[in-house]
């Protein structure tokens, strides 16, 4: 009798060879997009809704911190709906005093800050004795030139506070591609008089922006040197944000996995739907491109404001790549599919400027770097990344998630494409933070 493609253990979860993927799916919303659009509904004069809102974890983090400072929300009709009703409008009432924890990314802390912030409200948010410190004191920088009441603590567990009553706009210019700075600041700037404008070296992330202008926000934007020069944000709150639907493109980050295990597997033909590409979306995929991955576009159109396309992927030969400083804050948690790529592709391999995966309670660099060597590839770790020499053909070996579900999902992949069956110990825990599902539809495209 044939064992089944996926169990679990004692020992961890149980993963066997495939002979290639073959089917059609989408994967959840995009977190990014999601949680940005959270943020101005929050800000906005009535009731707006989500569809196909991501099954992370983040997200229910986030919403109850929303509760906290007053935002009614509520999930349906539908399983994968969602209406929160926004604090904005001539009504709108200050928060004074809530607590708020944010354990220790700056991402979440930026959103809910800024939140705050364009409410003209105050609040104290906390985080854990992990939170890089730094990151909180870029934040405190922007807050006090606004005008804002500023407090911060960083014994045992940082914590911030502040209080945004009666704010002005202003130019910042950042040193470095933040995209959380800068939402923070832009959120800050709908509470504030007059115009708030951000410039920044290169164009970051812009889910925020995208959403600022879906919601009626008089908001514009500069780019110089053919869009990969400085970046400016001019944003003007003279008049409400209104409410609307918004129907959120799958999460590209999510559909990462599918691309790299369709590349990898011999016989794969897949079809990764409605996935958002907007230009700082598309690194990933550029990479893998370069590195000799057939991947095609197909079915380009626009919802919401979002670029989306259908990704075509078909079994391909790989070679080594770099990742250097200039992709790093537009790949984040895309790291750990990128470097299961490299462990099959033939030659070197290598990722620098990349110290900030380090930060925090969790070092993603080391992870990798552990489970690349139990493959027993030469691996080279650094202070800012990783040097590794892949092999187009590896056997099975025992994997662990070090509780990180991108490192999960990666190792999975990789087992995928092991000869054997390979362990993942912690998997479980991991996964069912950023997609639950995935096991379950991974597993589904299989080819035996």
């Amino acid at each position: 009798m044939e064992t089944n493609p996926v169990t679990v253990d004692e020992a961890g979860k149980v993963v066997r060879r495939a002979k290639g993927l073959k089917g059609a799916i989408q994967p959840p919303g995009d977190l990014r997009s999601a949680l940005a659009g959270f943020a101005v509904a929050t800000l906005c004069e009535g009731e707006s809704t989500f569809r196909n809102i991501p099954t992370a974890r983040e997200v229910r983090f986030f919403l109850d911190a929303l509760g906290k400072i007053g935002v009614p929300y509520a999930f349906g009709p539908g399983p994968d709906m969602l209406r929160i009703e926004g604090r904005g409008g001539p009504d709108r009432s200050r928060v004074e005093g809530a607590e708020l924890t944010f354990g220790d990314d700056l991402g979440s802390l930026a959103l809910l800050a800024g939140i705050v912030a364009g409410c003209s409200s105050s609040a104290t948010f906390i985080g854990t004795g992990s939170f890089p410190v730094e990151d909180g004191r870029l934040l405190e920088r922007a807050f006090l030139r606004f005008g804002m009441e500023v407090a911060s603590d960083s014994e045992g567990e940082y914590r911030l506070s502040i209080d945004a009553a009666g704010t002005s706009g202003i130019t910042y210019a950042a040193d470095r591609v933040d995209d959380r700075l800068k939402a923070a600041v832009l959120l800050a700037g709908l509470g504030a008089t007059g115009t708030t404008s951000y410039i920044e070296p290169t164009r970051s992330h812009d889910h925020l922006e995208r959403a600022l202008k879906r919601h009626g926000a008089e908001l514009s934007t500069r780019a110089t040197g053919g869009g990969r020069g400085e970046y400016t944000v001019e944003l003007d709150p003279i008049r409400p944000l209104s409410c609307r639907d918004t129907e959120l493109p799958g999460d590209p980050s999510l559909a990462l996995y599918l691309v790299v295990a369709g590349l990898l597997l011999p016989r794969s033909e897949i079809l990764v739907q409605g996935v958002v590409m907007n230009p700082s979306r598309r690194e990933a995929l550029n990479i893998l491109t370069r590195m000799g991955g057939r991947i095609e576009y197909k079915n380009r159109r626009t919802v919401d404001g979002a670029a989306v396309v259908d990704i075509s992927v078909r079994h391909s030969k790989l070679k080594g790549t770099g990742i250097t400083a200039a992709s790093i804050p537009f790949l984040g948690e895309d790291i750990a599919a990128l470097t299961a790529a490299a462990a099959f592709a033939e030659g070197e391999s290598y990722i620098k400027g990349a110290e900030s995966l380090r930060a925090g309670s969790f070092d993603l660099i080391k992870a990798l770097v552990e489970n690349m060597r139990r493959l027993d590839l030469e691996v080279g770790e650094y202070s800012d990344g990783l040097v590794l020499r892949g092999k187009t053909s590896n056997d099975s070996v025992e994997f662990d998630a070090f509780g990180d579900p991108t490192v999960a999902m990666a190792m999975h992949v990789v087992a995928m494409a092991c000869h054997g069956e390979t362990v993942i110990h912690g998997y479980d825990e991991a996964v069912v933070g950023r997609w639950s599902d995935f096991p379950v539809v991974i597993e589904a495209l299989r080819i035996d």
